[in-house]
């Protein structure tokens, strides 16, 4: 369990939890307002399972191919490899 991630759920600012998280297999990347403080912004990157949140990583480090295009703050990654990876914007 990520402490500072449970934290942002607890404050209302990030929707999931262990408990709740939403699906199998998959993947978050969501840049959270106001995280810790007002003005100051962090990048949340999660999984299911550990391959999840490292595709999702994956995803998120090749930004200008995977992300650029997208002007949501938050994605769900799917899949199992890089360059066959589904992202949606949510």
């Amino acid at each position: 369990v990520n402490t500072l991630v449970a934290d942002l759920k607890t404050a209302g600012k990030f929707a999931y939890g262990c408990s709740d998280w939403p699906a199998s297999n998959m993947g978050i990347v969501e840049v959270v307002d106001g995280a810790f403080a007002t003005g100051k912004n962090a990048v949340v990157v999660a999984g299911t399972r550990a391959e999840d949140t490292r595709l999702a990583s994956s995803v998120l480090q090749s930004y200008a191919t995977k992300l650029s295009s997208i002007t949501a703050s938050k994605v769900e990654v799917t899949g199992t490899a890089l360059a066959t990876a589904t992202v949606t914007a949510k």
